[in-house]
């Protein structure tokens, strides 16, 4: 039985050597579609950036300042699994990378994830846990 490998479902994903945090470029272009497929594509990049209708929101947007460590680690923590080999297994594979470079950011660089990753990684375990049942 062929299964799908991480290196299969993300070939292509975090290929840049940086990331800045920048928005409306073209490098967050092929950005967001690194961390849509690393989250599932339960993010809104534009309200990752604090780009939003409602004025009051947009004005209380603290942008993330840890932007290029995250990019890294995410990328880190991709290459290691390729490495490995390890099989793709969805929602769940995608939850325990997002949780993986959540510990490296904070081991190498002492930073937080941003606020919205918690939730997101978290809706990726509850979703795998409900495809077992």
């Amino acid at each position: 039985m062929k299964y799908t490998t991480v290196a299969e479902h993300f070939a292509g994903r975090f290929t840049e050597p940086i990331y800045d945090g920048s928005y409306h470029t073209q490098l967050a272009d092929a950005v967001s579609g690194s961390f849509g497929v690393l989250s599932a594509y339960r993010i809104n990049w534009c309200q990752v950036h604090g780009d939003f209708k409602n004025v009051v929101k947009r004005g209380m947007f603290e942008p993330y300042p840890h932007w290029s460590p995250l990019y890294d680690a995410c990328r880190t923590i991709l290459k290691g699994h390729v490495a490995l080999g390890t099989q793709f297994l969805g929602e769940v594979t995608c939850a325990r990378m997002m949780g993986e470079a959540m510990a490296l950011l904070r081991a190498k660089h002492g930073h937080s994830v941003p606020r919205w990753w918690l939730p997101v990684m978290n809706a990726l375990r509850e979703a795998a846990e409900e495809k077992v049942r």
